[in-house]
């Protein structure tokens, strides 16, 4: 499984910039900095926001990468969906089983690999099988 790149919420990219609310926004706006949106808000790359920071004090256009646009990401409830169970379900398999995640500003977020993964895990197939009762 490979890395997953590093996100951040707006609150974060604030923090991780060392810029006010005010100041992201005009930047967001003059560079058209990429994201991804998520049912809580919009989530910005570690390495788009590197670039915007660098490209701005050298005066330049950035350069973002386009790896935000092939990005699959869900929150809670897509998560959920996707994995095919309800929520109170998810929340109870996430506790019990190693399911990666990232927590943002956003809440915490799931990428599309790792649920693959997950619903393949071998580990979760066979408490799966052992776990059905008897009728």
């Amino acid at each position: 499984m490979q890395k997953q790149p590093k996100l951040f919420g707006f609150k974060d990219s604030c923090e991780y910039l060392g810029v006010s609310n005010a100041h992201l926004y005009r930047l967001i706006g003059q560079y058209k900095l990429p994201s991804v949106s998520v049912a809580r808000g919009r989530l910005y790359l570690e390495e788009d926001l590197n670039e915007l920071k660098q490209a701005h004090k050298e005066k330049r256009e950035p350069n973002f990468s386009s790896f935000s646009d092939s990005l699959r990401i869900y929150g809670y409830r897509a998560a959920a969906e996707f994995v095919g169970v309800s929520e109170s379900r998810f929340i109870v398999l996430l506790k019990n089983y190693d399911i990666p995640f990232q927590q943002t500003s956003c809440g915490k977020i799931f990428f599309e690999e790792d649920l693959r993964a997950f619903m393949k895990s071998e580990k979760r197939l066979e408490k799966m099988k052992h776990g059905k009762r008897k009728t």
